[in-house]
């Protein structure tokens, strides 16, 4: 049973460290002006770091530049 109980107590521990971009409001950083969202999602049938940017109104793409490195889709 104690087995049981530690596999639970790491999967909480799983979701709430995945939850925490969401928890936060998604922050992308300063360069992008709230304008998208950041954060674990389910992309492709993956749990992955996504930068959504979608139908914002970007300009110019410098702030691109200042992507968070754990981005690994960009939409």
């Amino acid at each position: 049973m104690s087995r049981r109980r530690e596999e639970r107590k790491y999967f909480f521990m799983a979701m709430i460290f995945l939850s925490i971009p969401f928890i936060n409001g998604g922050d992308c950083g300063p360069k992008f002006n709230d304008k998208c969202s950041c954060g674990m999602s389910k992309y492709n049938d993956r749990i992955q770091y996504v930068v959504n940017c979608t139908n914002n109104g970007f300009r110019e793409v410098s702030m691109l530049q200042h992507l968070p490195l754990q981005t690994e889709n960009f939409i």
